[in-house]
């Protein structure tokens, strides 16, 4: 209990102090502090389960509700099968499969991955028939033992952009799915 409350006390200290030294007003703090309660909630959830699938939807919801964007995508290579799943915020109309696809493979030579046949891609959740375009992205690779398993993306329209905050979680959840993930496909794997 009093290493509780002398965590309490040096978390509001230092909260006090940075707002002091920053200059920062009270709701850009309070903004800052939500954004990483939403991480601590997400990274919670996410050590929670061992379930593929789960573990997917808990990174795909998350970080759209993080980042702030309108379509989040993920595209994972297991056993050679490449798959794209995405996940839209309600009300937004999703980008073409074109646009996202394109966007999440840009770099993906680059981060020296086995090469993605487009005729064989399995897709989830996009369709490949709308004139959608993306007007703003951020993409993260995937990375297990040097080995990229695939890699995530956050995505708006309409002209909007993506906040620098928003764009700041994509990284960061990246990183911690990979652990995730990881666990997960070595449960299934035992």
């Amino acid at each position: 209990r009093v290493r509780n409350a002398v965590s309490h006390h040096m978390f509001h200290t230092s909260t006090q102090t940075y707002q002091e030294q920053r200059g920062t007003s009270g709701s850009e703090l309070r903004n800052r502090i939500e954004g990483m309660q939403r991480l601590l909630r997400f990274d919670r959830e996410l050590m929670a389960t061992l379930d593929f699938r789960r573990i997917l939807d808990a990174i795909m919801n998350g970080l759209l509700d993080m980042a702030g964007a309108d379509t989040l995508a993920v595209l994972l290579a297991r056993d050679r099968i490449h798959s794209v799943g995405a996940l839209t915020k309600d009300g937004t109309a999703a980008p073409s499969s074109d646009a996202i696809i394109s966007a999440l493979l840009h770099e993906w030579d680059k981060w020296g991955s086995e090469k993605v046949d487009l005729t064989t891609l399995h897709l989830s959740g996009i369709e490949s028939d709308t004139d959608v375009m993306t007007s703003d992205h951020v993409v993260a690779p995937l990375i297990v033992k040097d080995t990229v398993i695939g890699v995530i993306g956050v995505f708006s329209t309409e002209g909007r952009t993506i906040e620098s905050e928003g764009a700041g979680f994509v990284p960061v959840v990246a990183t911690r799915a990979e652990v995730v993930i990881e666990n997960a496909l070595l449960a299934t794997t035992d």
